[in-house]
């Protein structure tokens, strides 16, 4: 009996998980906007979490781009967070982003030329910066 409990406990738990636990987590949606220190420059970006998955990022590059999001546990900080992921004409930006009360830390900014497989980290002078939820 004990057996079958627990059986139906830890299908109940990853039937909701999968169910429930993509990129319809309404607490990260919204926007966030902070300022990013570059080798070429500063940048002060905007970023949209919208519910569907659905994002876009201004500030970044010459214009807004659209992109997705989606949770993702942060494996550096072990911390909920989310991966935001926008194309470009020439490349696919990553941002890898960790919850805290005030907003989303910028763990890593990882791109990806296109036609390459490499997938390089793009180093900001920096580090870590806060996108603070408006």
């Amino acid at each position: 009996m004990y057996k079958r409990i627990m059986k139906v406990a830890f299908f109940t738990t990853l039937t909701f998980l999968l169910l429930f636990g993509c990129s319809e987590t309404p607490e990260y949606q919204g926007t966030y906007s902070g300022i990013l220190v570059m080798d070429d420059g500063i940048s002060e970006v905007e970023l949209l979490l919208s519910r569907g998955g659905e994002a876009s990022l201004s500030g970044f590059h010459e214009t807004e781009v659209e992109g997705e999001w989606k949770a993702e546990m942060d494996l550096e900080s072990k911390r909920p967070g989310l991966w935001a992921t926008f194309v470009l004409p020439t490349y696919r930006i990553r941002f890898e982003l960790s919850s805290e009360s005030e907003g989303l830390r910028v763990q890593r900014i990882s791109l990806r030329m296109k036609g390459k497989t490499i997938l390089r980290t793009l180093q900001l002078k920096k580090a870590k910066p806060l996108l603070i939820r408006q």
